[in-house]
Parts: C-alpha cells; sequence; structure tokens
C-alpha cells in the first residue's frame, strides 16, 4: 500500500472550542509530521499516525497562545508532542471519508 508523508507545510490540525459558554474559539496547529498508508482501490484499510507540536498552538491572539501552552492547558513544557493514529471508517464521497483516531494529550489518549 502507498505511504504518504504529511508535510509541515501543507498539513494542519483546525479545532474550535467553547470559551466561557458564549463564544467559540477557533485555532490550529500547522507543525504535523505523519504518514498515511492508502490506496484509493482500498480506501477503508487506510490507516495514519503522526505527532503535532504542540508548542505551535495559534489562535491568532498571543495571550491566549501563552496560556493554552501553559500547564492550565496543553502544558507544553512537559508534553510538548500531540500523537494520533486512526483509521479511516467511512467513504462519504468520491474523495471524501469519515476516519476515527485515538489522540493523545498529555500522556492521556482518548
Amino acid at each position: 500500500m502507498p505511504i504518504w508523508l504529511f508535510e509541515p507545510g501543507h498539513t494542519e490540525a483546525q479545532f474550535r472550542a467553547r470559551h466561557m459558554m458564549v463564544t467559540w474559539v477557533s485555532g490550529l496547529f500547522k507543525d504535523i509530521h505523519g504518514e498515511m498508508e492508502f490506496d484509493l482501490a482500498e480506501p477503508l484499510a487506510t490507516t495514519f499516525r503522526g505527532e503535532i507540536d504542540a508548542t505551535a498552538i495559534w489562535t491568532g491572539e498571543k495571550d491566549r497562545d501563552d496560556h493554552l501552552r501553559s500547564a492550565d492547558f496543553f502544558d507544553v513544557e512537559s508534553h510538548p508532542k500531540i500523537a494520533f493514529e486512526g483509521r479511516l471508517t467511512e467513504r462519504t464521497g468520491d474523495t471524501s471519508f469519515k476516519a476515527t483516531a485515538d489522540l493523545t494529550i498529555r500522556a492521556n489518549t482518548h
């Protein structure tokens, strides 16, 4: 099965979270390294894994980013990487799919 590499300049992980139960905050991580074993002929056999540089979180607000890096949230001093590993589970279009993954943040996997 062909292996595709995640390139930090072409890959990002986005998030959206509630802020004080009033509004939403969006952000992203751009420094992602990993790989995906993918064959379009058998897409549901696809697996992927990688790491995200948690120190490179970006929400567009420096003070918020610094707080998210602190021990209150990601604790990047002790846990600078976020790990993920998963697989495709459902085809939703010609070239789109749903996936499931284990995500490890601060040594906790969900």
